[in-house]
């Protein structure tokens, strides 16, 4: 006579990794393992949580997470693999040198992303336009890529006193 043997199958856990892949350098990001039978969790970084936050990412990344089901003392476990993609920030300038003598005009173009926007002007504008400058200030520049990143930039203006005229006479 033989013997049966009832051999028991647990499924693998399906697992599945929400949360934004890509990341603006220096932001932080959420990943949350979701799964309707995992209980357990294990990511590469060494948090146990369904959700983990990356602070100040600053390199590309491949993380992984490991999910546990358990059932009647069996355990079984899946994987998955998250690849995150850090992007650069814009990196902003101006034209012109920021110098101007005292009560002149100044104009400045910036560049480097491809929205643009000057503190002082109320609108999103690469050209910042200063009438009769009196004394040293700083303006800061916004700019966006098209991956959404953001920098903010201070511009030292400085302001060079007119020369003092003498006359000497009879």
């Amino acid at each position: 006579a033989s013997a049966t043997k009832e051999v028991r199958v647990i499924p693998l856990p399906k697992l599945e990794v929400q949360g934004e892949r890509n990341v603006c350098f220096g932001s932080s990001l959420s990943l949350s393992a979701v799964s309707s039978t995992a209980n357990r969790w294990s990511w590469s970084t060494g948090n146990t949580t369904s959700t983990i936050t990356l602070d100040s990412v600053v390199n590309d990344q491949k993380l992984w997470v490991y999910g546990f089901a358990e059932e009647d003392g069996l355990v079984c476990s899946n994987v998955e693999f998250v690849e995150i993609k850090v992007d650069t920030l814009p990196l902003l300038s101006i034209l012109e040198e920021p110098v101007v003598c005292a009560g002149e005009d100044l104009i400045l173009h910036a560049q480097g992303a491809e929205s643009l926007a000057w503190e002082t002007n109320a609108s999103w504008n690469d050209v910042l336009e200063l009438k009769s400058v009196k004394a040293d200030r700083v303006e800061k520049l916004k700019g966006v890529n098209s991956k959404g990143c953001e920098s903010v930039v201070e511009i030292p203006i400085t302001v060079r006193p007119l020369p003092e005229v003498k006359l000497n006479g009879p």
